[in-house]
């Protein structure tokens, strides 16, 4: 299918369906460009948005309002610093678009190596934490605590402090 036709209705009365005049038509433009069952200006409007740099196939179009948008294209395509203008312009869309799409690949990077270095302090964390049980017996809560809040370097402090700690307290000091 290439041409969908959208009619508005009332939300609280669906049997009322609004004017033609407030119909949406959405045309795929390629498909639509080989179905023959449609009228002869929607084909005109078809070959005039796909084909508009082909002059053959623009001076074939006979349809008044076509031939009529199509000479405000060649007034915009004729007036060198208008043409210059929208080019700039189009181009100043596109260097935007791919600053965005920059800026996303930059913080999405960040945000990896961030839950990378977040992800290596918790299994830090979780090893002392585990040794600690091991050497100590169950871990008080205090002590939990300073592990789930401690920097990396304190972590490796205190995971060497473990070796020759005889009591908790004296790794933690």
């Amino acid at each position: 299918m290439a041409n969908w036709n959208f009619t508005l209705r009332d939300s609280q009365y669906p049997q009322i369906q609004l004017g033609q005049m407030l119909q949406v038509h959405i045309i795929e433009l390629r498909k639509a460009e080989g179905l023959r069952e449609l009228t002869a200006p929607l084909l005109a409007w078809i070959a005039c948005l796909l084909h508009n740099l082909d002059e053959a196939a623009m001076t074939a179009i006979t349809h008044p309002p076509v031939q009529e948008a199509l000479t405000h294209l060649q007034t915009l395509y004729s007036d060198e610093e208008l043409r210059l203008a929208a080019e700039r312009r189009e181009q100043a869309l596109v260097d935007a678009e791919d600053m965005l799409d920059q800026a996303r690949y930059e913080g999405e990077q960040k945000g990896l190596q961030k839950g990378q270095q977040q992800g290596i302090l918790q299994g830090q964390a979780q090893l002392l934490a585990r040794l600690l049980e091991c050497k100590f017996g169950p871990l008080p809560p205090h002590y939990q605590t300073l592990l789930s809040q401690a920097s990396t370097d304190q972590l490796q402090n205190w995971s060497l402090s473990l070796l020759d700690a005889e009591s908790i307290e004296s790794v933690f000091v």
